[in-house]
């Protein structure tokens, strides 16, 4: 691969689609550009092709690792003829996942189409980047979306680090231990991948060496993927990796920005240190964080600071999540319907279990349950009135950040206004929510014609209303110190939803992904989340305590969340004596994903003592109705 002096587009210049070992496109291999100045490069993946590739793998799948996306941004960035690389606000939205087939294939595989996509430029403004690719589907995915901004100002660089200093306060760290670990957490690094060489780590923090392998021969790229994805791999190590069973797998998310004074050699150090906040959080729930995210520093050899990422962003992953996408496709050869039959004869009653009665007349209510977590029933009633006044003066406010002004006694259709506006068709209810909302405030009057607005900008809001949304959420927060997940998750979604609504943010990665608190942490560490579950768990030990000896329990969970529950309950059924039936997620009957049947299926699995699911067929089945 060469670049040319006069464009720096890329140039391929081996015998083998993407020069075997040798040469690996981070940004393309054919450069188009269009008439509104965008700027894209096209070039191919395969399972065998670039060679190091199939040293990647998840949960058993080859996955394109982060890091190639990182390198290929960062030679869009060159594009724009800068000697420096700035990255800002990676967002990884889709791994590409080969399936089972062509991961197996190898050399024989289909290949995907990839495309890296830079918006046009206007002066002075990062231009966005985008990165798809496209299978035999003949569909695109997004797999990511950043910014790349040249010409950004950078940290001071050029300063030598007393290494010595810096190790002394870590531990030699085992590295192959390390890498034992990280396979047993499902992510297995063949030779190419195996990049660290001395490494050193403390409570949240890690040095490594990273160096690129001999056997990818001569090096002609300014970022290669491989390096820079062992300057992931020192997170594992700060994180202390052990390969317990029940450890979490953290796969790449994002990074709010990614620097280099220029090229990256092929040896590095790389020094991480994970925010305290997230390992705070952690411990404090004691389980495992949705998101983790630390600050990376990038030094040459001889310690000379040359580049870092900040706020680089894990995310927790399950492998039903990762391959999701592979398996929805799959799952096509399957006709998915529901089929009546009669039970068969000689299925014992279960008529052992207790009554609701009876449960609920060993139970507390949920008062005493909310009590027992820490929590005031009365001020937890509070909270949520006062949630229910903060959501309306936010619905108010994100309208004006959207860019409507109030009129006294003009009549608003929301529709022609969210046209107006450039909300998204698919937000339309949510937008008329809102209206509905200030007419239930005082703010307008619904009418036959829309809504009339009775409250001016210069007129005092209704007294319940807070006039100032950023100082209510302060008194919230100082106000109800059990409702912090709440507050935060709110605050945070109500700044964004004016984004949400026209395109600008994912609402699903603001939930579940984006910062924190997320969506699960609501439902796994909320105090009122562990009250409820506490009630849940409580329920099921007064069931199955009446289960016979030789009795098996069928479990049926209907309905995909965080898993809250299901931790709650798994803990209590006894080992050995029941099964399971997941039912596939409502993406299983999606209009994309249909067969003729409105139903879902189940997929049987059964649960192993410890409470961890173990899939034991994962095939569509018909369930008795």
């Amino acid at each position: 691969m060469h670049f040319l002096p006069s464009t720096r587009s890329l140039i391929w210049a081996s015998a083998s689609r993407w020069g075997g070992a040798r040469a690996v496109p981070p940004c393309g291999g054919r450069r188009h550009e269009s008439a509104r100045g965008e700027i894209t490069f096209e070039t191919e993946v395969f399972p065998s092709d670039p060679a190091w590739l199939s040293d990647h793998k998840v949960f058993g799948r080859l996955v394109a690792p982060g890091a190639l996306y990182g390198a290929m941004a960062a030679t869009a960035c060159l594009t724009e003829e800068s000697g420096s690389i700035v990255v800002d606000d990676m967002q990884l939205h889709n791994p590409l996942v080969f399936s089972e087939k062509d991961s197996a294939d190898g050399a024989d595989a289909a290949g995907r189409t990839m495309q890296v996509v830079l918006d046009a430029a206007e002066a002075a403004s990062p231009r966005q980047v985008q990165i798809f690719s496209k299978g035999s589907e003949q569909e695109w995915t997004t797999h990511v979306e950043c910014r790349v901004a040249p010409d950004a100002p950078l940290p001071d660089a050029g300063e030598r680090v007393d290494l010595e200093a810096l190790t002394s306060s870590l531990a030699p760290a085992d590295v192959p231990a390390y890498y034992r670990a990280r396979s047993a957490t499902g992510v297995d690094l063949g030779p190419f991948f195996r990049t660290l060489g001395r490494a050193w780590s403390g409570p949240g923090e890690a040095l490594a060496e990273v160096r690129l392998p001999e056997a990818v021969g001569r090096n002609p790229l300014d970022v290669h993927p491989l390096v820079l994805d062992g300057c992931f791999q020192v997170v594992g190590v700060a994180r202390n990796v052990t390969g317990a069973p029940d450890e979490a797998t953290y796969l790449p998310f994002g990074w709010e920005r990614f620097w280099l004074r220029g090229r990256m050699p092929d040896r590095v150090l790389c020094h991480v240190r994970m925010s305290d906040a997230a390992q705070e959080a952690e411990a404090a729930a004691g389980e495992p964080a949705e998101v983790l995210s630390g600050e990376l520093l990038i030094y040459d050899p001889s310690g000379v600071l040359i580049g870092g990422l900040s706020g680089y962003t894990v995310k927790r992953a399950t492998r039903e999540a990762l391959l999701s996408a592979i398996e929805g496709v799959e799952d096509l050869l399957y006709e998915i319907a529901w089929r009546e039959r009669v039970l068969p004869p000689g299925i014992a009653a279960a008529d052992f279990f207790p009554s609701p009665a009876e449960v609920a007349a060993g139970s507390q209510v949920f008062p005493g349950y909310l009590t027992d977590a820490g929590v005031d029933p009365a001020g937890r009633n509070a909270l949520l009135a006062d949630l229910e006044r903060w959501s309306r003066s936010r619905a108010l406010a994100t309208l004006e950040d959207l860019g409507w002004q109030r009129v006294a006694g003009e009549v608003v259709d929301p529709e022609d206004l969210r046209e107006r506006l450039d909300v998204l068709p698919e937000h339309q209810r949510v937008f008329r929510r809102m209206f509905e909302m200030l007419a239930n405030s005082g703010v307008v009057q619904e009418t036959d014609d829309g809504f009339r607005v009775v409250v001016g900008p210069d007129d005092p809001l209704p007294d319940h209303m807070p006039r100032d949304v950023e100082e209510f959420a302060t008194w919230m927060a100082e106000t109800y110190p059990d409702g912090q997940i709440e507050i935060g998750l709110f605050l945070r979604s109500g700044r964004a939803l004016a984004d949400v609504l026209r395109g600008n943010e994912d609402p699903l990665t603001l939930l579940f992904s984006s910062g924190e608190p997320t969506a699960a942490d609501l439902y796994l560490k909320a105090p009122v989340a562990r009250a409820a579950n506490q009630m849940l768990s409580e329920a099921v030990q007064a069931l199955v305590a009446t289960l016979p000896q030789g009795r098996r329990l069928r479990v049926i969970e209907v309905g995909a969340g965080t898993g809250s529950a299901t931790a709650s309950v798994l803990p209590e059924l006894p080992d050995g004596q029941f099964d399971t039936s997941i039912p596939i997620s409502r993406r299983a009957s999606s209009p994309r994903r249909r067969r003729g049947s409105a139903a879902t299926a189940s997929t049987t699995a059964r649960w192993t003592s410890s409470g961890t699911p173990w899939p034991r067929a994962l095939t569509p089945t018909a369930t008795t109705c």
